[in-house]
């Protein structure tokens, strides 16, 4: 069992830290408190800790960062995979990430997919509203007001 789940956020310049349990410092001091809708994000699953630059969040294992901050919210890795999303492009006019953090509206509409603890968006950024993967199928919402499950491996199951 890891010693190190829960991770303390320390206030550096204008910059956080992440530190352990034992005091130790993870990552450089880059990155901003990772923060989704108020609350700090500090758990790290799955070994990977999420990070934020920016209005942006990201993913970073213990000694480097391996998602670059560029979704609008990560969600801790289950059954190996991360739901993230970014803004739609074509449905949010006016609407970016800093304005979202700056008035603190986070309202619009999103596009929801996955990543691989690489980075690798194994499924697409194509879904309005996505749960978390259990037994390896997800609910979610198209565009296009159709719902319907998809499995880990992306194959969508949708009623005609």
């Amino acid at each position: 069992m890891e010693h190190h789940k829960r991770l303390t956020p320390f206030r550096k310049t204008d910059r956080w830290e992440l530190v352990k349990p034992n005091g130790e410092f993870l990552l450089p001091v880059i990155y901003d408190l990772p923060v989704v809708m108020g609350q700090a994000i500090c758990e790290i699953s799955d070994k990977m800790i999420p990070i934020k630059k920016e209005p942006l969040l990201g993913y970073a294992d213990m000694n480097k960062e391996i998602v670059p901050p560029k979704y609008v919210t990560v969600d801790p890795f289950c059954e190996g995979l991360s739901r993230v999303c970014v803004l739609h492009p074509n449905y949010n006019p006016g609407k970016s990430p800093e304005l979202m953090e700056a008035t603190g509206d986070i309202s619009g509409v999103f596009s929801y997919g996955f990543i691989d603890q690489t980075g690798k968006e194994v499924i697409p950024l194509q879904y309005t509203s996505a749960g978390r993967f259990v037994n390896g199928i997800t609910f979610v919402n198209t565009l296009e007001a159709s719902s319907g499950y998809i499995a880990k491996d992306g194959t969508e199951y949708f009623e005609d």
